[in-house]
């Protein structure tokens, strides 16, 4: 089998280039997971996978400093990637990655006319979507898989975002639902999302909730106690995503802990002024994915605030659950509907979004004997290791491709 990932990766050499060209927030997750995918795809021996890449950068100039995304070719451990180049104008972006795209897709078919061609669309935007369609009525036995790390429509409620951008949205989904048609089989990351681009569950799908890497946290050494308990978030500062919540429940604790906020978002400012009356709550802004784990690791408690009774909750599986998991420190979060049950063997959850049950929560860990903080810390890691990683969640979209 011939397989096409149709991506929107940074390329590793370039990766601090780009991230220092964003005005806003650069798509850390997206990139992350991409790469993820990549990595269990390369080298194996039953397919042969190129790929045709656009970087999922913002328009310039409100967010990137480039109006011109130049393309070009690289290598990845026997991966041969082509890079789209494309105009990065507002209005003119999600044409010119369409045309580029659908251009390295045909290219790539002709190379391999006549064989079994499947090409993988990472994410449900309409640039790659209307690309593939169209590639798809041009060539010959070419299948589509779209990769659905989440969908568009369900974060309509997520704050700091107008009128128009949301009747935009809408406009925009109402395309993607004619698009998904074309399509022959889904990756998900939650069984959930097969009710929306799969009704009735006609066509194949799997469901892949995330990939992790040793290489991310390679080593894991013992966690030497701070005098201070720590709960650290990682992510995006907003209101959906509760972290005023959680920063709320925090001040209700008593006693000599902090809250370590790393990230940035709407909600930035309000946490601030929080911070000024709690000087226990710390904002440090975003970092680097490589400093962020490091905070991760030196964590009391990793925590998660994101509410369940968001509409998206459904539809959604938070890449910090894998990435909270994968550093061996203690997990807390409210029971989401878009996680597994297996994962909460290793996970300690809210009861209710009541603040006061929040903190009560939060007392017990921040009490708990370091030991058994260390030994379900260690637990949640090996978990992920051993069923989350690379290898594992590429054979199970490689399953998916053979039998579509």
């Amino acid at each position: 089998m011939n397989l096409l990932f149709v991506s929107g990766l940074f390329r590793k050499e370039r990766e601090r280039e780009i991230f220092s060209k964003f005005k806003m927030f650069p798509y850390a997750a997206a990139n992350v997971h991409q790469w993820h995918i990549l990595e269990g795809l390369a080298g194996r021996e039953d397919v042969c996978v190129e790929a045709v890449n656009a970087a999922f950068v913002g328009t310039y100039p409100r967010e990137y400093k480039d109006g011109y995304i130049h393309g070009g070719s690289w290598e990845y451990k026997g991966v041969e990637v082509h890079e789209v180049g494309f105009l990065n104008l507002f209005g003119i972006r999600s044409i010119s990655r369409s045309i580029g795209v659908y251009r390295g897709m045909v290219r790539w078919w002709k190379r391999h006319r006549g064989e079994e061609n499947t090409a993988v669309l990472y994410s449900m935007i309409t640039p790659f979507m209307l690309a593939g369609a169209l590639a798809k009525r041009r060539c010959k036995g070419l299948k589509l898989c779209l990769y659905v790390p989440d969908l568009p429509g369900s974060f309509l409620q997520i704050g700091g975002k107008g009128k128009i951008y949301r009747f935009l949205k809408r406009v925009d989904c109402a395309l993607m639902n004619r698009l998904l048609q074309k399509m022959d089989s889904f990756a998900l990351l939650t069984e959930q999302m097969n009710e929306k681009v799969n009704p009735g569950g006609e066509k194949p799908y799997t469901v892949v909730e995330g990939i992790v890497s040793a290489a991310d946290v390679p080593d894991i050494e013992d966690f030497v106690p701070g005098k201070t308990p720590s709960f650290v978030y990682t992510g995006l500062i907003d209101r959906a995503f509760g972290v005023l919540d959680l920063a709320e429940a925090f001040t209700l604790l008593e006693g000599d802990c902090t809250l370590e906020l790393y990230g940035q978002g709407e909600a930035l400012e309000t946490i601030r002024e929080m911070a000024e009356k709690d000087p226990r709550i710390r904002c440090h802004g975003a970092l680097p994915r490589g400093e962020v784990l490091q905070k991760q690791r030196k964590a009391t408690v990793l925590v998660n605030p994101r509410m369940p009774d968001k509409d998206f909750v459904r539809y959604s599986f938070p890449s910090k659950t894998l990435e909270y998991l994968l550093s061996g420190r203690p997990v807390l979060m409210f029971r989401l509907d878009g996680i597994p049950e297996e994962y909460y063997e290793y996970i300690s959850t809210y009861p209710s979004p009541d603040h006061g049950e929040m903190a009560a929560v939060m007392k017990r860990l921040m009490d708990a004997p370091e030991q058994e903080l260390t030994c379900r810390g260690k637990r949640g890691r090996e978990f992920v290791l051993r069923e989350k990683n690379e290898a594992k969640q590429a054979q199970k979209l490689i399953e998916l491709l053979k039998r579509s």
